[in-house]
């Protein structure tokens, strides 16, 4: 897939956030997809949930391209299709009580078919995430953060969905609230059969709740393989560079972050940065298997 903006009003310039991304999740596992803030992970969750339309490129779930699907065709797809928002406090309306959000998406999609069964599966719903039921006439400014994600989880589990896109869920959260509502998702995921993409910019994170990592570097997959490979063994200097800051202990001379506002190659985006680079790296390198799974975008590998 690919996403395409221009910036500049008099002297306008292309620039992909998403460039020829592709990949696949099975039924019941997790991907990991990390990299840093603005390589294009959030925009390409949303491309997935068509909350933004890909400029070219095709989601195809269970067979079928919802790119191309009509707008009351989209609302059924959607049903087995949720995403968790990075912040919590935005996830709810502030004016309403829980139980109304809690509901909502079950009223919209008429599942189940009255108030009533709303209501029994609201309170089921509250016990999957761990909440006691007093908190559905509760409004969302009288929880914490924690249980605000909770909820949110709440409403993404009302629909039964197939795929969860987790955008960061915990990244505005305390650390001591963090691993609860990790674990929350990673147990709903395992006891529902539930495929998950997990993006995060943390790679402890994204490897205690993956099976298999993909990292993403200006817009584009640069490996893709099995988590504990990923982080034992990264083959991409970019990822090599990635696992070194987050188990280095020391300071680092440059920080991965200082490198997205720099010119990028012709070829290889990460050229200019690279100890292996050369003229080949002038042309674009495809994602090619290196090993059982295991996904690299380098000529050096």
């Amino acid at each position: 897939m690919i996403k395409t903006y221009y910036t500049g009003h008099f002297r306008k310039q292309q620039f992909n956030a998403v460039d020829g991304v592709s990949f696949s999740i099975a039924s019941g596992e997790t991907l990991g997809l990390i990299g840093e803030s603005g390589c294009g992970k959030s925009t390409l969750g949303r491309m997935l949930m068509q909350l933004i339309p890909p400029t070219s490129g095709q989601v195809i779930f269970k067979g079928q391209d919802i790119t191309r699907v009509r707008r009351n065709e989209l609302k059924q797809v959607r049903k087995s299709m949720q995403i968790v928002f990075q912040s919590p406090q935005s996830a709810l309306n502030p004016y309403i009580r829980v139980m109304d959000s809690v509901c909502e998406p079950m009223q919209v999609q008429g599942y189940p078919n009255n108030n009533k069964e709303h209501f029994q599966q609201a309170i089921k719903l509250m016990e999957t995430v761990g909440l006691d039921p007093k908190h559905l006439y509760r409004y969302p400014r009288e929880l914490s953060g924690g249980q605000i994600q909770r909820v949110a989880l709440a409403r993404v589990l009302s629909l039964q969905p197939e795929l969860i896109i987790a955008d960061e869920p915990t990244s505005m959260l305390d650390v001591s609230v963090q691993a609860h509502v990790l674990q929350l998702l990673r147990d709903i995921k395992n006891n529902q059969g539930i495929a998950c993409l997990f993006i995060s910019h943390d790679l402890d994170v994204v490897q205690c709740m993956s099976d298999r990592i993909a990292v993403m570097y200006r817009g584009q997959i640069v490996e893709l393989g099995n988590a504990e490979e990923i982080t034992r063994h990264p083959r991409h200097p970019y990822t090599q560079l990635l696992v070194d800051l987050f188990t280095s202990l020391e300071s680092k001379p440059a920080t991965i972050n200082s490198y997205k506002n720099q010119c990028s190659a012709t070829g290889c985006s990460f050229y200019p940065f690279c100890p292996r680079g050369d003229k080949d790296c002038l042309k674009q390198p495809d994602l090619r298997e290196v090993g059982a799974g295991h996904f690299v975008s380098c000529f050096k590998i």
